[in-house]
């Protein structure tokens, strides 16, 4: 470290302080906003259990009152590659559009376990939109 350049501690560090959105932790609290905003589409959360109660907690709506969005489960084998993930989120989405024939537009959104497991999101949202469209889209 050159001695003429100044030696700055933590006590005269500015504070920086951020607003909005950039406060919270998971970036699937944005859900929420787009929920309200976006009243033709839902929501499937590739995540894990975690997930699934932070995005209930954060939007205020119980299970019981078919909101808008919901969380496909990551197992442990999904997890540790046992299992073929795409072949049960494929099961998953019938299971859902079955039970849900109003839903027009799916979102598959990505979490962070589905991140680390390299789920590829597009590839199996292409898939659905071939099997799918024109009523989901």
């Amino acid at each position: 470290m050159p001695k003429d350049a100044p030696q700055l501690g933590c006590a005269q560090a500015p504070i920086l302080k951020e607003r909005g959105q950039h406060e919270v932790f998971c970036g699937l609290t944005s859900i929420v906003w787009l929920h309200r905003k976006m009243q033709d589409a839902f929501f499937l959360v590739v995540g894990s259990r975690t997930c699934a109660h932070l995005l209930q907690s954060a939007a205020g709506v119980m299970i019981f009152a078919e909101p808008r969005f919901a969380t496909a489960i990551l197992e442990e084998t999904d997890l540790a590659g046992m299992a073929d993930v795409h072949e049960e989120l494929d099961r998953n989405v019938s299971k859902l559009l079955s039970r849900r024939p109003d839903i027009k537009r799916l979102f598959l959104v990505g979490s962070c376990p589905s991140e680390v497991i390299k789920l590829d999101l597009s590839t199996v949202a292409e898939k659905l939109s071939e099997k799918y469209f024109p009523n989901v889209n």
